[in-house]
């Protein structure tokens, strides 16, 4: 039985297919958005009021782009700044990196 007394303040807007919370937004229009990574199993990225198609982020680390669009799967691995891994923009092209709707 539903209790009135209890009102939804906090409303999923997108999830994916693993059940993870892609972005939601709260009764005072507060809008919070997530990038999922590393086998779908922790975000690795939190982005506050922004909506979950206007971001994008990738550390080329993890097995996911994190909403970009790459063409190319290789990594360098000898290289990097910070972490394992980089990638060499040359393997992207022409095209480059791109996100639709940024």
């Amino acid at each position: 039985m539903k209790d009135d007394r209890y009102v939804p303040r906090i409303h999923t807007d997108k999830v994916d297919a693993y059940g993870n919370i892609q972005q939601w937004h709260s009764d005072a229009n507060f809008l919070n958005s997530y990038i999922w990574d590393y086998n779908n199993q922790y975000f690795s990225a939190e982005v506050k009021g922004a909506a979950w198609n206007d971001i994008a982020y990738t550390s080329f680390e993890a097995d996911n782009n994190g909403g970009w669009n790459v063409p190319s799967t290789s990594r360098i691995t000898t290289e990097s700044v910070t972490g394992k891994q980089s990638f060499d923009l040359s393997y992207a092209g022409a095209v480059g990196i791109t996100r639709t709707g940024l």
